[in-house]
């Protein structure tokens, strides 16, 4: 590892910093590990995914990327497609407006102090999950209020910040509209739920939250989903309450859904209605979708303090 290195960089991200990061962080790894590093700087919707998944043929044994989430996914969508036992080791710097991967593990949101990390790094590992011929690496969210977020434009993001998302948000919140969903859990249990809120993570910080699913950690092999029992706000509001006492066992839970598994199938029970998925706080696939987690997936490098 850090022999060769690709960093590959959103250079409009971290408020259009992305290439003075880039250059710092690769500053460093040269003058302290001594490796080679390429930088290339993405023009395109999966310029990323692309570099990615040639950089084995490339001869770089590590990948690196600076941006928000969706940086982060399309790498690793790219590595994904690489074998398993050939696959690079991967890190990041998170400059996105929630940066929800960075939260669960650890980096630092500051750029400057996430770079001086890494002059010492750790191993480690890191679950993806896969939904249908896809991945994700944070969250899979279906409901109102997720339709809502997707719809946040990025001048707003870049202006308000989280408040954005919070803002457009609070729309779908006060509808009365719901799904009625089919969950199979790992092929071998069925429940029906009603909801307008389904939330799937792998991570234990959700929207730069980390209430919700406090027991959740990136590797632990499993797939966390909780989801409002009804589709009126007051259910929502209830379901919010219930997840700030940290006491409550799943049994307790009169508003909320929580189940652990390692795969989920979910559908619409109404085959005329077109339900959206938000996958990593972008677009994903319409209902159904088959979700698994695909555990240990990648090497990562940390910055160790």
């Amino acid at each position: 590892m850090l022999k060769k290195v690709l960093i590959i960089a959103n250079p409009v991200a971290g408020k259009a910093k992305g290439e003075e990061y880039a250059t710092e962080w690769a500053n460093i790894l040269n003058e302290v590990h001594q490796c080679e590093t390429d930088i290339k700087y993405t023009e395109g919707e999966k310029d990323a995914t692309k570099w990615a998944s040639e950089s084995v043929q490339n001869g770089y044994d590590s990948v690196f990327c600076l941006g928000g989430d969706g940086t982060v996914s399309e790498v690793i969508e790219g590595l994904m497609s690489i074998e398993e036992k050939e696959r690079p080791y991967f890190s990041f710097m998170p400059l996105g407006t929630v940066n929800d991967l960075a939260r669960a593990i650890g980096i630092p949101l500051n750029p400057q102090k996430a770079i001086e990390g890494f002059r010492q790094v750790k191993e480690s590992t890191l679950d993806v999950g896969k939904i249908n011929d896809g991945y994700f690496i944070n969250v899979i969210a279906i409901g109102i209020i997720p339709e809502g977020v997707m719809n946040t434009q990025s001048d707003d993001k870049n202006r308000l910040g989280v408040l954005a998302y919070i803002k457009d948000g609070i729309q779908g919140f006060f509808s009365n509209k719901g799904y009625d969903l089919k969950l199979t859990i790992d092929d071998d249990e069925e429940r029906d739920i009603k909801t307008n809120l389904m939330i799937i993570a792998l991570t234990n910080s959700v929207g730069g939250l980390d209430f919700m699913f406090n027991q959740a950690t990136y590797n632990d092999g499993l797939l966390h989903l909780a989801a409002v029992d009804g589709h009126h706000p007051l259910s929502t509001i209830n379901a919010a309450l219930e997840l700030s006492f940290d006491n409550l066992t799943e049994n307790d839970l009169e508003n909320m859904v929580s189940i652990q598994a390692t795969r989920f199938d979910i559908k619409s029970m109404d085959n005329d209605q077109e339900i959206a998925t938000n996958m990593d706080g972008d677009p994903g696939p319409n209902l159904p979708i088959s979700l698994q987690v695909m555990h240990n997936a990648l090497k990562i490098l940390l910055p160790e303090y």
